[in-house]
C-alpha cells in the first residue's frame, strides 16, 4: 500500500511538472531551457556543484527511509523464510513467532507415527551482550528447523550453539544463555531479523537448562493443511497455517506495530525536505530579484520567469539523484552494522520515488510562489 503510494505520487509528480513548465510552443520551451541553462553557469561552476551535492542529501534521507520502512514490513518473516515448511501447527492466534503458542508432545508424535515429516522447535528469547536472541531448538541435523551451516558442524552435546553471523562470534567462542555457556560450534546466516539475533541450540538443553515446558512452541511440516490427517485440524486449541500466511502473520506483527513508526519517518523527512526546498526557493528568488526584473523589462513574460526557475530546479534535481548513491549506501550499510537482524536493501525503484518527490517538491515550491513571480516589477530593474 505505502508503495503504491509512492507510485502514485511520482506519477503525479511527472505530470504537474510538465503541465508547470510546458509553455506549449516547443520553440518557447527551448528558450526556457536556454535561459535555465545559462542561469545555472552564471552562478559559477563550483557554486552549481556545491549546490548540487547539497541537494543530493535529500533523495538520499528519502531513499534511506524507505529502505528502513520496507525491512521493518517484511524483515520480520525472515526466519520462517529460511526453515520454509509447508505448514505450520501452532496454538490458535499464534500466527507469529512472537505469541507464545504450546503444541503438546503428543501431536509431534502422532504425526510422525503417521509417516508425516515434521520437525518441532521451541523458542525462548534472551540477551547476551547488549542484543536480544532468539533461541530455536532442534533435535538433528535432518529437521527442517535445522539452520543452514556456512561454517563448522550442527550442535551434538547439550552446551553447544550454532548462531548467526550477526552476533560476531566465531566459532570455539562461548555465548552465554541465559547465565549458562554455550560454545559456537556452527555459523550461519541471513535468518536474524529485526533486532533479534538467532541462536540455535539441541532440544534436550531447551527441555532441561531452560525449564521450558514439555509441550513445542510450532512444528513444521511437510505438506499443505489439505493433504495432513484429518484429525489434526480437528485437534482442540490447535491450527495449521501454510508457510506463506505464517509469514504474511510474522510481517502483519511487525506491520501493526513498528511499520507505522518508520512511515512516519518517512512523512516527517518528506515534510522537512519539502520546507528545505519551499525555503530554498524563496531565498533564490531574492537573490534573483533584480536579474528577474531586468528580464521583465526586456518584455518577459512572468511565468517564463518562473518556468526557467523551475526548470534550474529540476535540472538540479536530476543531477542530485545519482549522487545521493554516495551517501545512501555508506548509510544503509551502517544502518545495518548497528542494528542487529537488520538486512536493509536499496532497490532502484527507491532511487526513482527519491527523484520524483525531489521533482514534486520543486513544482510546489514553485507553484506556492507564483503570487511573487507575477508581482515581479521592471521599474525596480530601471532604478538599480
Amino acid at each position: 500500500m505505502f508503495h503504491t503510494l509512492l507510485t502514485v505520487v511520482s506519477i503525479v509528480a511527472i505530470v504537474a511538472a510538465v503541465v508547470l513548465v510546458w509553455p506549449g510552443r516547443l520553440s518557447q520551451f527551448r528558450i526556457e531551457a536556454e535561459l535555465a541553462g545559462q542561469w545555472y553557469r552564471a552562478k559559477g561552476r563550483r557554486h552549481a556543484i556545491l549546490l548540487t551535492i547539497v541537494s543530493s542529501f535529500l533523495p538520499a534521507a528519502v531513499v534511506l527511509s524507505i529502505a528502513i520502512e520496507n525491512e521493518v514490513r517484511t524483515g520480520g518473516s525472515r526466519l520462517v523464510n529460511a526453515i520454509g515448511p509447508d505448514s505450520w501447527v501452532t496454538a490458535i492466534g499464534a500466527d507469529d513467532w512472537i505469541n507464545s503458542s504450546f503444541v503438546p508432545h503428543e501431536v509431534y508424535d502422532r504425526l510422525r507415527q503417521d509417516g508425516v515429516r515434521a520437525s518441532a522447535t521451541q523458542r525462548y528469547f534472551t540477551k547476551f551482550n547488549g542484543q536480544d536472541l532468539f533461541v530455536l531448538s532442534y533435535d538433528s541435523p535432518d529437521s527442517l528447523v535445522a539452520p543452514k551451516l556456512t561454517k563448522g558442524r550442527h550442535v551434538q552435546n547439550d552446551r553447544e550453539a550454532v548462531i548467526d553471523s550477526e552476533l560476531k562470534l566465531s566459532l570455539g567462542d562461548t555465548v552465554m544463555l541465559r547465565g549458562l555457556p554455550f560454545h559456537v560450534v556452527g555459523m550461519t546466516s541471513g535468518v536474524s531479523s529485526l533486532g533479534k539475533t538467532a541462536v540455535f541450540i539441541g532440544e534436550k538443553p531447551m527441555l532441561t537448562e531452560f525449564a521450558m515446558t514439555t509441550t513445542y512452541t510450532a512444528i513444521a511440516v511437510m505438506g499443505k493443511p489439505e493433504n495432513l490427517p484429518r484429525w489434526l485440524s480437528e485437534t482442540p486449541g490447535l491450527q495449521v497455517k501454510t508457510n506463506a500466511s505464517f509469514v504474511a502473520g510474522n510481517d502483519s506483527f511487525w506491520a501493526r506495530n513498528g511499520s507505522p513508526i518508520t512511515t512516519a519517518l518517512v512523512v516527517v523527512i518528506l515534510t522537512l525536505s519539502g520546507g528545505f526546498m519551499f525555503a530554498s526557493k524563496r531565498s533564490q528568488l531574492a537573490l534573483n530579484h533584480y536579474d528577474n526584473a531586468a528580464l521583465r523589462l526586456m518584455g518577459t513574460r512572468w511565468s517564463t520567469i518562473r518556468n526557467v526557475e523551475l526548470q534550474a530546479s529540476l535540472r538540479r534535481a536530476a543531477a542530485s539523484t545519482p549522487i545521493s548513491f554516495i551517501w545512501a549506501f555508506p548509510g544503509l550499510a551502517i544502518v545495518n552494522e548497528i542494528t542487529a537482524g537488520f538486512k536493509a536493501e536499496l532497490e532502484l525503484s527507491y532511487f526513482i520515488w527519491a527523484a520524483a518527490m525531489v521533482v514534486l517538491m520543486s513544482v510546489v515550491s514553485v507553484a506556492l510562489l507564483s503570487p511573487e513571480y507575477r508581482r515581479l516589477s521592471p521599474i525596480e530593474s530601471a532604478h538599480r
